[in-house]
């Protein structure tokens, strides 16, 4: 590797990681793409990781520590503030990289000066690093910031951002929101350039009771909820998404009430498709199968599944029948329907 390659950042924001924040940091300093920097920002750990951290001897490794433990965000955002890189690439202390991570990212921003942030998709493992299974996320501009509308489409410690964009428009994560503060950046960075995730699975994302998305879920959901409620007023006026069916929405969503649902889903289906119609209409999208696929996607997905619509069967002959469903479902979809509720 040149070093007349594009310097990455990688920002690592810790608290208490001492069981995986090891195998996080190795994960980093063995990558291909050898020009790297990595900031780990600590929250005042309790756990005697800080400490161990300090130990490490490699020149690309930077260790702070924050005065106060004020979250992930604020600890983002101090090593944000040293980076030095033309790419910043984020990262946990309980994940692990793939090794071609990196450099797969890397090749896609240098390729395509008109994008702004990169992820990828992601396989989830246990405490033990084990697959739990492969998670794929919408890939294209027009399916990512579609799904925006509904929840965050990418796995936070994947994504590399264009460093030029985050500091030229005084971008940064916000402490005070310490459980939306990923999407508060990707809107602001989507407003000023293009999305994607590479479809490559480079990440191994852990999940488990200590990490801080699983104890946090009920917070973060909340705090998203209001951010889109904030921050996204336009949807709510647009001729085909009226105010209340967007609320009930963003209930469904990310508050997950799924009563919703269950009490009319052929109204879940009418306002889903209402989304759909209204996106495509105010960005002239021309990947309309393309957005009417994902909004089947999710309406499978929550009424099939979360909501265990499966057991309504008049609510999914009345979603076989759709009109949409007959004109951008594979029959496949609708032969696997009747299947799963015996007709």
């Amino acid at each position: 590797m040149s070093f007349s390659s594009p310097l990455v950042s990688v920002i690592m924001p810790h608290y208490n990681g001492g069981a995986y924040v090891h195998k996080a940091v190795q994960s980093v300093l063995d990558q291909s793409y050898a020009h790297l920097e990595l900031i780990i920002a600590d929250d005042c750990s309790t756990d005697g990781s800080y400490e161990r951290l300090a130990e490490i001897k490699d020149p690309r490794v930077t260790l702070v520590r924050q005065e106060t433990n004020r979250g992930g965000g604020a600890a983002l955002n101090k090593a944000m503030s040293l980076a030095k890189g033309q790419y910043i690439a984020c990262m946990d202390a309980d994940d692990i990289a793939c090794n071609n991570r990196l450099q797969k990212q890397v090749d896609f921003l240098e390729k395509n000066p008109d994008y702004g942030m990169v992820g990828c998709h992601y396989n989830k493992i246990d405490r033990n690093d084990r697959k739990i299974k492969s998670v794929t996320i919408p890939v294209t501009d027009t399916e990512i910031r579609y799904r925006m509308i509904f929840n965050y489409p990418f796995c936070h410690p994947s994504v590399m951002y264009r460093a030029a964009i985050l500091r030229n428009h005084n971008i940064a994560y916000n402490p005070s929101s310490r459980f939306a503060e990923d999407y508060e950046v990707a809107f602001a960075v989507a407003s000023r350039a293009k999305l994607y995730n590479l479809t490559d699975n480079l990440m191994k994302f852990r999940k488990h009771t200590a990490s801080v998305t699983k104890k946090n879920s009920a917070k973060n959901n909340l705090a998203k909820s209001e951010f889109i409620r904030k921050f996204h007023p336009h949807l709510l006026t647009d001729s085909f998404i009226q105010s209340d069916d967007y609320s009930k929405l963003v209930n469904i969503f990310f508050l997950e009430d799924f009563s919703i649902i269950r009490s009319d889903p052929r109204d879940f289906f009418r306002m889903m498709f209402s989304c759909a119609d209204s996106f495509i209409t105010r960005t002239s999208a021309s990947e309309k199968h393309v957005i009417y696929r994902e909004t089947l996607d999710m309406i499978l997905r929550y009424f099939l599944i979360k909501a265990k619509g499966y057991k309504n069967i008049s609510g999914v002959k009345s979603l076989i029948t759709h009109p949409y469903v007959l004109r951008y479902a594979p029959n496949f979809i609708c032969h696997q329907l009747r299947r799963l509720c015996g007709f």
